[in-house]
């Protein structure tokens, strides 16, 4: 099988579109532009490096191979932070006390989940529609199976 020689103008590009995603984190207001093509420019240069798939059992291994990487990753950490959020709550790590709003008005307060709450949190997750507070960082991991598959 054929090497491919990396591309350093496509290392370079993805290393400024990181920078960019940094940049937008830390300097919150007034980075619409950079949002705008940041993220999708990133997900398309990835996608050349993506292997062909010349038969149907080739896309089938590759997909599955996908799911049990990113998909799995991501249910993995999202149930774990699920299973946990009473226990987060009950330590005050997720807090629900309306004094803390006085300090952090943007902040949202957490009530411990009912056997209910838990349910439909659940089904957020395995559906990938919701993850958790703490598992909000692996909304990459959704994002890139879908946009891979």
């Amino acid at each position: 099988m054929k090497e491919r020689i990396r591309d350093i103008k496509l290392d370079v590009m993805k290393g400024i579109l990181i920078i960019f995603m940094v940049w937008t984190h830390v300097l919150r207001p007034g980075t619409k532009f950079i949002e705008s093509f940041n993220m999708p420019v990133f997900f398309m240069i990835s996608g050349i490096f993506l292997k062909n798939c010349n038969s149907f059992s080739d896309l089938f291994n590759c997909s599955i191979k996908k799911i049990k990487t990113l998909y799995v990753y991501y249910i993995t950490t999202n149930l774990l932070f699920l299973l946990f959020h009473n226990f987060f709550v009950s330590i005050n790590f997720y807090t629900n006390d309306n004094a803390v709003l006085d300090f952090f008005p943007n902040l949202e307060l957490y009530d411990k989940y009912s056997f209910k709450d838990f349910c439909f949190r659940l089904i957020l997750v395995l559906t990938t529609y919701g993850g958790t507070q703490l598992g909000g960082a692996t909304w990459f991991f959704r994002a890139l199976l879908f946009s891979s598959l």
